[in-house]
């Protein structure tokens, strides 16, 4: 296990990346928020803001690929 401050630099900067997404595409951002900090899947997104189903798996893909590519994660996206 990480020491605390590994842990918590971590999160920070996943917290930035995250606000990073909501400036770059508030939607998607939104859409992570919920998938993994409220735990929604994305049928349950799909009727929240009342898009469809593949809306909200596109915006998913497409906020997943933005943080990957902030993170330096290469390869971890698909």
């Amino acid at each position: 296990m990480p020491p605390r401050r590994a842990r918590s630099s971590t999160s920070s900067r996943s917290t930035r990346r995250c606000q990073n997404l909501a400036e770059f595409d508030p939607r998607a951002g939104r859409i992570v928020e919920l998938r993994i900090f409220s735990g929604l899947d994305i049928a349950e997104i799909a009727r929240l803001h009342d898009l469809t189903e593949r809306t909200v798996f596109r915006d998913w893909r497409r906020a997943r690929a933005f943080l990957v590519q902030q993170l330096g994660l290469a390869g971890a996206a698909g």
